[in-house]
């Protein structure tokens, strides 16, 4: 997979689909686990999650981006606008997500989104 990091200098803002908001990841990392590619991101905008729940995404598919320079992870089932990138200095952030992968990677425990 390529790497893609180094188009997530700036924020993205989340952009309208079908009237509801495209879940957007902040404070976002790749992560590998075995031989695919999930986030770890502070999620916002998810029908399903409280917004600034740190979430790990299923298996990352691919990514899209717009001509507006909006950039989009893509799961089996999801699409999350990415926001701005965790910092690899940030430390606690960097605690936070590796915690979130670790409680993921459970034996016989499937990725919560």
């Amino acid at each position: 997979m390529e790497d893609v990091t180094g188009l997530f200098y700036q924020p993205k803002h989340s952009q309208p689909q079908q009237g509801n908001q495209i879940p957007q990841l902040d404070d976002w990392i790749e992560l590998e686990m075995g031989n695919r590619i999930v986030i770890s991101g502070v999620i916002s905008n998810h029908p399903s999650y409280t917004d600034g729940q740190r979430i790990v995404t299923s298996s990352i598919q691919g990514y899209k981006t717009n001509t507006d320079g909006s950039v989009y992870a893509l799961t089996k089932r999801s699409r999350y606008s990415l926001g701005q990138r965790l910092s690899q200095y940030d430390a606690n952030k960097l605690k936070a997500a590796r915690h979130a992968f670790d409680k993921v990677i459970v034996p016989g425990k499937k990725t919560i989104c």
